[in-house]
């Protein structure tokens, strides 16, 4: 506790529970008395001593492997050695390369749709549509900013 005045309302908003009973009141945290108060001339003086508490910190430690690879546009292993043999790379931030999904999927390639021809033995039968817009279109008439087209396949 770091405060000479303590509200018993702002360690409710943390949490704490607090009961009283002849002139004491106990203070809870987690189902666990943390500290008493004993009353007097209108307040109630808090009785134990200020505990330092620790803490234990751990570092993540980048994979500079993977930064490098990432901000040299998915750069291979090979080649980022090249950069370290040339001394653009320092060379102990060039060890192992980990999976990279974006490699992985930057390299698949797109099915095509299959050929197909069309028969159409009236109008409307088939109708062909498309989307088309961006923030550099004009604005039509009501605002927008985009606009559709249909194409009947027969006419």
């Amino acid at each position: 506790m770091s405060r000479n005045l303590i509200s018993y309302g702002m360690l409710e908003t943390s949490g704490w529970i607090y009961e009283g009973k002849d002139l004491m009141v106990n203070f809870y945290k987690n189902d666990k008395k943390v500290i008493s108060g004993k009353y007097h001339q209108g307040l109630y003086y808090l009785q134990g001593t200020v505990s330092r508490e620790e803490a234990n910190l751990s570092k993540v430690e980048k994979n500079m492997t993977n930064v490098w690879h990432s901000r040299l546009g998915h750069m291979s292993l090979n080649n980022m050695s090249e950069l370290v043999k040339r001394g653009f790379i320092i060379d102990k931030e060039v060890k192992t390369l980990d999976f990279c999904e974006h490699c992985i999927i930057g390299k698949s390639h797109k099915q095509s749709f299959p050929k197909v021809k069309h028969v159409t033995k009236g109008i409307l039968e088939y109708v062909h549509s498309d989307l088309w817009g961006s923030p550099s279109t004009p604005d039509s008439l009501a605002g927008n900013k985009y606009f559709v087209t249909f194409i009947d396949d027969f006419s």
